[in-house]
């Protein structure tokens, strides 16, 4: 008997059957949907959500589906992508805010490398873009 079928014998003995639903591996965005769902149902209710690494607003899109009433801080050292989630802070409620900045536990400037997406080989110093970058003081409480 292989593994498998001592598996699904093992399910099968209480009545379960177990089914591969995809071979696709997923992409932890389609993932985000299952977390804030398992926080909603243990009654996580927060006042205000900050999204450190804001990037393209992807997670902070799939948070206000399931938390739409919270307010949001977005934090993002790449100030360019700010034009991604312009709909977001053009809200009538004024509830998500925008800082151009990255999160430190010490205030000050760091050198912040971005690169072309990611190619083979590794990109050239050519193609890399070193920049001084502003970051915020924060402590969580």
């Amino acid at each position: 008997m292989s593994i498998k079928q001592l598996v699904q014998a093992g399910f099968g003995a209480f009545g379960l059957r177990l089914t591969r639903v995809s071979n696709e591996p997923k992409h932890y965005y389609d993932q985000m949907d299952s977390f804030f769902l398992v926080l909603k149902r243990r009654g996580f209710s927060p006042n205000h959500i900050v999204d450190v690494g804001a990037n393209h607003g992807y997670w902070t899109r799939t948070s206000l589906k399931y938390f739409p009433d919270v307010y949001y801080t977005l934090i993002e050292p790449q100030d360019f992508l700010r034009e991604n989630v312009q709909d977001l802070l053009a809200r009538e409620d004024g509830k998500i805010r925008w800082i151009g900045a990255g999160a430190s536990d010490k205030l000050g400037t760091l050198p912040f490398t971005i690169s072309d997406p990611p190619t083979l080989p590794a990109p050239s110093l050519r193609q890399m873009q070193q920049k001084l970058m502003l970051f915020v003081k924060s402590k969580c409480q």
